[in-house]
């Protein structure tokens, strides 16, 4: 049974030692349930940390498996 996506979030951001935004959230939370999106815009560090986000949340996400 997959663990809720706040679980994972705690993750994603005590990772990054950061909080993410709210439309970096919604990325996240797409990936969370199985949707790959294709194109998101976003300033600089916003798309960095949301690259790092997604791969530490599929990481913890195959831990699990």
């Amino acid at each position: 049974m997959q663990k809720p996506f706040e679980y994972y979030l705690n993750i994603v951001e005590s990772t990054l030692e950061c909080k993410l935004c709210n439309w970096q959230k919604e990325v996240l939370y797409r990936y969370y349930n199985g949707e790959r999106p294709h194109l998101y815009i976003a300033r600089g560090c916003g798309i960095t940390n949301l690259d790092k986000a997604v791969m530490i949340l599929c990481i913890a996400m195959d831990k699990e498996k």
